[in-house]
């Protein structure tokens, strides 16, 4: 049964706080919510209890985003740069563990924002992630921990910008723990259809994150919701649906914005 999320940035208007955001996740519908994984690893033991005790109070299944920046690049031609990298986010997934496990979720293969004078190296670089995600693959199966790539659009990054590239990266690791998650606004950007994106990620998908082509809220762009149902639903994805959109302002809180994700995308 699909289950529907909401990532932490919905409240971006808010100064960071994970426990208050578990809470308000769930007034709102939410099943899940997507915390970050970067403020995680920086808080202290007992926040990070505190977290864990408001998740199982409020039933809220926890997963977690990245974003690397260039001192921890899994892709890095710098061999003693990726390394470092490698075990940085091993510590991570660690840490993930210690909460009892989950899923790491996003672009957390390249540095943020990108080296465009790369884009010619692409294949190296490539080839220096994988080696990356296989031995981090092997920490994530330790820790009961997955870990999901997010294809991200060629104006924003140059190295996986499509579902089959990002695809082939996972093949190459070819390890259990290591999956995709896709994202609608950067599919609607890059593939001819995103229904075929879908259905040509196939099993690999864990991972859905909803927003729409002007990465607001479903509804309020022109993706075609009924072609990503119909991708889902010929993979029989039964993953979690996690609401991504910018919000620059608070808005009233409704439960409107979960219900809606699940009439579109959930319910028979």
């Amino acid at each position: 049964m699909r289950s529907v999320g909401v990532h932490y940035k919905r409240w971006a208007y808010h100064p960071y706080d994970a426990s208050l955001f578990i809470a308000w996740a769930r007034e709102l519908g939410y099943d899940q919510v997507e915390l970050d994984a970067r403020a995680l690893m920086e808080s202290s033991i007992l926040t990070r209890t505190r977290i864990g005790f408001e998740a199982r109070t409020h039933r809220i299944y926890l997963s977690y985003g990245w974003t690397s920046d260039q001192t921890t690049d899994l892709a890095s031609l710098d061999e003693t740069a990726r390394r470092d990298a490698t075990a940085h986010l091993g510590t991570l997934i660690k840490t993930i563990g210690q909460m009892g496990g989950g899923v790491l979720n996003g672009a957390f293969y390249a540095p943020f924002p990108p080296r465009w004078e790369l884009s010619g190296d692409r294949e190296r670089l490539l080839g220096q992630l994988v080696k990356s995600l296989r031995a981090l693959a092997v920490v994530a199966e330790d820790e009961d921990v997955l870990l999901n790539i997010k294809p991200i659009a060629s104006d924003e990054h140059f190295l996986i910008p499509t579902v089959e590239r990002a695809l082939a990266c996972v093949q190459a690791v070819n390890h259990s723990s290591v999956s995709l998650d896709l994202d609608t606004y950067h599919m609607a950007k890059e593939e001819a259809s995103i229904e075929a994106a879908i259905v040509q990620a196939g099993v690999y998908v864990k991972t859905v994150h909803v927003r729409d082509s002007n990465q607001g809220r479903v509804g309020e762009g022109t993706i075609d919701w009924t072609a990503v149902r119909r991708g889902l639903d010929a993979i029989h994805y039964d993953g979690p649906l996690i609401h991504n959109p910018t919000v620059l302002s608070e808005v009233v809180a409704s439960v409107h914005e979960s219900r809606l994700i699940r009439s579109l995308l959930v319910d028979p």
